[in-house]
């Protein structure tokens, strides 16, 4: 640890948000999508759980339309598309792009990752999808 004023000990730097929206991210979102976002700095993300959410949100969007469609095929052939995503999400882009295609598959921290909240995701889908609020694959809705 260091005293340097600054400085940050985690990847990416600080977060903000309930979520934990990295200045990275929100910059990739915000760029990706300006017409949602415009004249939107990563500060105002600081006790607006809305607008969180919603960067939150088109982060996955993102991650499904421009990094999913390059997921190896050993990856899809091991984990749905929205565990693929998590992992994406989770591990990081440059993680992604750098070490997960070129290698065919997650690292362990990846993996055990999406493994430990396997229960947490079926049981928030199966919530999700016994509200009648949406249309789950498979037709399950309320």
């Amino acid at each position: 640890m260091t005293n340097e004023l600054g400085w940050w000990p985690r990847p990416g730097g600080a977060s903000i948000g309930i979520t934990n929206i990295k200045p990275g991210v929100f910059a990739t979102v915000q760029r990706a999508f300006p017409g949602e976002f415009k004249n939107v700095q990563w500060a105002n993300l600081v006790g607006n759980d809305p607008l969180d959410f919603k960067v939150t949100a088109y982060y996955v969007k993102y991650i499904q339309q421009k990094l999913l469609p390059n997921a190896p095929t050993a990856l899809r052939a091991s984990y749905t598309s929205d565990q693929i995503i998590e992992g994406i999400y989770n591990g990081g882009v440059t993680n992604f792009t750098q070490n997960i295609i070129p290698a065919g598959r997650f690292g362990p921290v990846v993996s055990s990752y999406i493994d430990s909240i396997a229960p947490d995701v079926a049981m928030a889908q199966s919530v999700i999808c016994q509200s009648g609020a949406y249309n789950c694959p498979g037709g399950e809705s309320g």
